[in-house]
C-alpha cells in the first residue's frame, strides 16, 4: 500500500504567496518594499497587492523562474518588522 503525506506541500511553482501584511503600509510602498527584499533572489516579473478588504494584508510575488521563488521560500526571513505582521507565512501558491 502507498504511503499518503498528511501535510502535503504544492508543487513548485513561479509564484510566493505572503500574508499577515502590515496593512497600514500604502499599497505602492509595499510592492516597492516587497520587490527590494525578494529580489536579490531573483528576477520578479510582478508583486501583487491590493487593498480591498478581502485582499488586505496580503501579496503575491511572481518570479522569473522557479528555482528564485524556491530560494525566496527557502531563505527569506522576516523581510521587516515594519512590512510584517506576527505569524507571516510563505508559500507556493497551489495551480
Amino acid at each position: 500500500m502507498a504511503e499518503v503525506n498528511a501535510n502535503p506541500e504544492p508543487p513548485q511553482n513561479m509564484t510566493i504567496y505572503i500574508n499577515n501584511l502590515n496593512e497600514k503600509i500604502k499599497i505602492d510602498e509595499l510592492k516597492k518594499s516587497l520587490h527590494a527584499v525578494f529580489s536579490q533572489f531573483g528576477k520578479i516579473l510582478e508583486v501583487l497587492a491590493f487593498k480591498t478588504l478581502k485582499h488586505k494584508g496580503q501579496a503575491w510575488v511572481i518570479f522569473e523562474d522557479v528555482t528564485s521563488a524556491s530560494n525566496a521560500l527557502r531563505h527569506a526571513s522576516s523581510p521587516s518588522p515594519t512590512l510584517i505582521e506576527q505569524n507571516r507565512k510563505m508559500f507556493f501558491l497551489e495551480g
